[in-house]
Order: C-alpha cells, then sequence, then structure tokens
C-alpha cells in the first residue's frame, strides 16, 4: 500500500508540474518549485524524468516547457471528443454573425475549459484557447459556463468571495447570481 501512495503521489507531482508549464510556458525551476510547493532538488528530479519520458524539455536557458510531444497527445486528445465533432462549424457560424471570439468549454471541477474557439474580428482580451482553462467566475466562457452547469449554484457560491482578475472581475455572489439569470435568460455571456 505505501509503494501505492508513493506512486499515486509521484503521478500527481507529475501531473501539476506539467499543467503548470502547460498554463504557464516556460519556467525556471525555482518558478516551478515555488508554485507547486515542492524543493528544488525534488522538482530537478521530476522534470529530468518527465524530460525522458519526453513531456517537457528543458532548454538551453534551463527553463522546463511543454514538449513537441505535448502537442501530439493534445491533437489525440481532441479527436477523442467525438462528441463536439460538430462544433466547429457553430462556431466559426456564430463568430461569422456576431463578429466575437466563440468559444466551446466543458465544466471541469470549478473550471471552464476550452475545446474549442473560432476567433472574431474584435481583439481578444483573454487568451483563452483550447486546452486551457479560467475559473467559473471569470470572462465569458467562464460565466456562461457557470450558468449552465448542472451542479446546483449555491454550491459554488459557498467558495466566493473570488480573487478579482481584472477589474471588472465578478467576485461577489449577488453579482454572480444576477449574472447567471441574465446569462440563462439571454442564452449566453458577454
Amino acid at each position: 500500500m505505501a509503494d501505492e501512495n508513493r506512486a499515486m503521489g509521484i503521478l500527481r507531482r507529475s501531473s501539476e508540474v506539467v499543467q503548470l508549464v502547460a498554463a504557464r510556458g516556460a519556467l525556471s525551476i525555482a518558478e516551478v518549485a515555488e508554485q507547486v510547493d515542492m524543493p528544488r532538488a525534488s522538482v530537478y528530479r521530476l522534470t529530468e524524468a518527465l524530460a525522458q519520458a519526453r513531456l517537457l524539455e528543458v532548454g538551453a536557458d534551463g527553463k522546463v516547457r511543454p514538449s513537441l510531444r505535448s502537442l501530439r497527445l493534445s491533437d489525440s486528445a481532441r479527436a477523442g471528443l467525438v462528441e463536439w465533432s460538430a462544433a466547429r462549424d457553430v462556431l466559426d457560424s456564430l463568430s461569422a454573425r456576431t463578429g466575437q471570439t466563440t468559444f466551446l468549454s466543458v465544466p471541469v471541477r470549478d473550471q471552464a475549459l476550452c475545446i474549442d474557439w473560432s476567433r472574431g474580428r474584435g481583439i481578444s482580451v483573454l487568451a483563452l484557447k483550447p486546452g486551457r482553462t479560467l475559473p467559473l467566475y471569470a470572462g465569458a466562457a467562464g460565466r456562461v459556463t457557470l450558468a449552465f452547469r448542472s451542479e446546483p449554484l449555491e454550491d459554488y457560491l459557498r467558495l466566493a468571495p473570488f480573487p478579482s482578475l481584472t477589474p471588472h472581475t465578478l467576485t461577489e455572489p449577488a453579482q454572480l447570481r444576477v449574472d447567471v439569470d441574465e446569462t440563462r435568460s439571454r442564452g449566453s455571456s458577454v
């Protein structure tokens, strides 16, 4: 049992490091260690193992970054999402009609995971792209996912107040309740 727990701990920490680097881009070992709350020596060993598995690369500058193999894994994951295969046409149509960037996001715990998108004509403020996430209270993609997910809204709002990401971020339960009602009524979030 101890070996199994140890193996699960290594997998969990490996996943944390890979996800961090995927979300933030190239980071130094010190930055990774600080973000995942691990000793630098452990991060060195872990990133070396992840580099040998070709999940990460360590550049000449010593920074850890996603490997090119990550692209193949990402493509395979997207190809496996057959239930969303018709989404591209819908996203493109919405973007053409509205001029806005459109996203297909699904709830994953307390995040909205972007599955696909279609760029609109306007300037994108947030760089939400496939594989990236937003908190459910932030951005149009996060807030529409919050409004239409199956879990009770009140369960999520118990976690509030949330940290503000911009001067316009809705962080309080009362603000989010109003926004959810408006989003459900309108059928979209802006």
